[in-house]
C-alpha cells in the first residue's frame, strides 16, 4: 500500500489533470470516447436519483478537479 503525504497528493493531482488534458488534446476522440465511458459508469451508480445530464457533467468536472 501506498501512502501520500496531503502535498505530494495535490502534486499528483495536478499531474493527472495535464496529462488528461493534453490527452484530451492529442486525441479528442479517445478522450469524447473515455467521458463517455465514465459517463456511463456514474449513470450506473447514480441513475436512480433521476440525476440531470448537467449536473452527471458537474460531478464528473467535481471529480476531476484539482482542489478536491
Amino acid at each position: 500500500m501506498l501512502y501520500f503525504k496531503k502535498e505530494d497528493e495535490k502534486l499528483l493531482r495536478q499531474l493527472l489533470s495535464k496529462v488528461r488534458s493534453q490527452a484530451a488534446q492529442s486525441d479528442p476522440h479517445a478522450a469524447a470516447g473515455a467521458l463517455e465511458a465514465e459517463k456511463s459508469q456514474l449513470k450506473a451508480i447514480v441513475g436512480k436519483y433521476n440525476v440531470s445530464e448537467a449536473d452527471l457533467n458537474e460531478l464528473i468536472r467535481w471529480k476531476h478537479d484539482i482542489h478536491h
